[in-house]
């Protein structure tokens, strides 16, 4: 994570610092919307309103699918599909990674944040988009458990379902 990071979220704890914290919050959103808009012509209209202003914090990470995509005929056949929650669970938000180089998921972090042992994930924190060079972009998604998700992609896609969730999505069953 370049502008949110795991320092600048936990800043935030620390007691009578609490301005200094929303200051650089606040420069740090500035700085990675400056950035984004410069990746905004490789991005459809709801891809860059998705990272631009989609508010998943305290949101819940539900799903993740990897696909071999052998059978596909470019050389980044490996696609993702990526199910989280806003914060109420009031929608679902379905993300597809397309043309992958890269995915790493760091669990369980090494510098744990606000973790507690066999909480999973713990809510999403922040994410971000930047560019990773050679024509690629990187989301990474810093979860409050310290733990992060990484991902460098070509295509890129989501939808947002609105109505309450049901409680077994959550929980991983299924998801119709």
């Amino acid at each position: 994570m370049q502008y949110f990071t795991k320092e600048l979220w936990q800043s935030g704890q620390e007691p009578g610092k609490l301005n200094e914290y929303n200051f650089n919050w606040q420069t740090a959103y500035e700085k990675y919307l400056q950035q984004l808009t410069r990746l905004r012509d490789r991005l459809s209209v709801e891809a860059y309103v998705f990272f631009a202003e989609a508010d998943l914090h305290d949101g819940a990470f539900v799903k993740l699918e990897l696909e071999g995509g052998a059978a596909q005929n470019y050389s980044y056949p490996v696609r993702a599909k990526l199910t989280a929650t806003d914060a109420s669970h009031n929608f679902l938000w379905r993300m597809a990674y397309g043309a992958l180089r890269r995915v790493a998921i760091d669990y369980p972090s090494g510098s744990p944040l606000f973790y507690s042992p066999g909480e999973g994930f713990g809510d999403w924190g922040y994410h971000e988009l930047t560019d990773a060079g050679d024509g690629f972009l990187r989301h990474e998604i810093l979860f409050a458990t310290g733990s992060e998700m990484l991902f460098e992609f070509k295509e890129f896609s989501c939808e947002k379902e609105p109505g309450k969730i049901e409680r077994q999505v959550l929980e991983g069953g299924p998801d119709e």
